[in-house]
């Protein structure tokens, strides 16, 4: 027997690994995922679009039913320390810029609080208020704000807000012009639930919604912010340590609040499905 001759021949079909193209491969997988998450809060910005409903606001108020105008300020999250989250100051605002340029007459901060003693035990609305003073720096106008502190859902912010400004001088047969105040996604299904909400409770109502654009912002540069200032020294070195860490991590929070914005479109799109089972919008 000649078994001595040499190696064995290697199993029959294996082919060489070539490092160069795993490496390539990899590049490419690489690329394709910073693409994509480069793009990310250019689709975020799109689909929020895709929910808005403000393009027709009439920049002097309309003759409704009722008289005057009244803007509506919907509700949001509240970060943990109880103080209101990007998008909540956003609506807030915008409800003291329509306020203070004449376009209504009153605001309605319209929120209850997340129960437990969660969030410093007090309501959204009464933290929108609070935002609103220091954003004009001093109170409200005598009679300009009305707070709805017991609604936890857009129907419910719609049906108590309603009943509260026809009980609070909205005058004549209805309620005036009501300019709902939210955000970009919530704004098709916020302006039907309330047209919905006036004709079940017989108010005659015109309902209209202030062009508010798509958030970019939910938080997490905020919250980058605020731990690095925890973590960090103050001092003279504070300016240039905090840039330099920033530089990495501020496109890391972009990324992460256009997928929150993404989770709530789609939260929003399942909310619409709901609230068309159930005859609300």
């Amino acid at each position: 027997m000649a078994g001595g001759r040499g190696a064995a021949p290697g199993p029959r079909g294996a082919r060489r690994v070539d490092p160069g193209g795993g490496l390539a491969g990899r590049a490419l997988a690489l690329a394709l995922a910073a693409a994509a998450l480069a793009a990310l809060p250019r689709a975020a910005e799109v689909a929020q679009g895709l929910l808005a409903d403000g393009a027709d606001f009439p920049l002097a108020g309309g003759s409704a039913p009722g008289g005057g105008a009244s803007a509506v300020v919907l509700g949001f999250a509240l970060d943990r320390a109880g103080r209101p989250s990007p998008p909540l100051e956003a609506r807030v605002r915008e409800g003291v810029q329509l306020l203070q340029a004449g376009r209504v007459d009153r605001l309605v901060f319209s929120g209850g609080h997340p129960g437990g003693g969660l969030r410093g035990g007090v309501s959204e609305a009464e933290v929108m208020k609070g935002f609103a003073e220091e954003a004009l720096a001093g109170a409200l106008p005598r009679g300009a704000a009305v707070l709805e502190k017991r609604s936890t859902s857009t129907r419910e912010n719609a049906l108590f807000s309603l009943v509260a400004l026809a009980e609070g001088g909205g005058g004549g047969s209805g309620v005036g012009e009501v300019v709902v105040v939210t955000s970009c996604f919530h704004q098709w299904r916020a302006r039907r639930a309330f047209l919905r909400a006036a004709q079940q409770l017989n108010l005659p109502a015109q309902v209209t919604v202030a062009p508010l654009g798509p958030d970019s912002d939910f938080g997490f540069s905020r919250a980058f912010e605020q731990t690095l200032r925890r973590a960090l020294p103050q001092g003279e070195a504070w300016e240039g340590a905090s840039g330099w860490l920033k530089a990495p991590l501020l496109p890391a929070a972009a990324v992460l609040d256009a997928c929150a914005a993404l989770f709530h479109v789609a939260r929003e799109i399942l909310a619409i499905v709901l609230y068309f089972s159930k005859g609300w919008v």
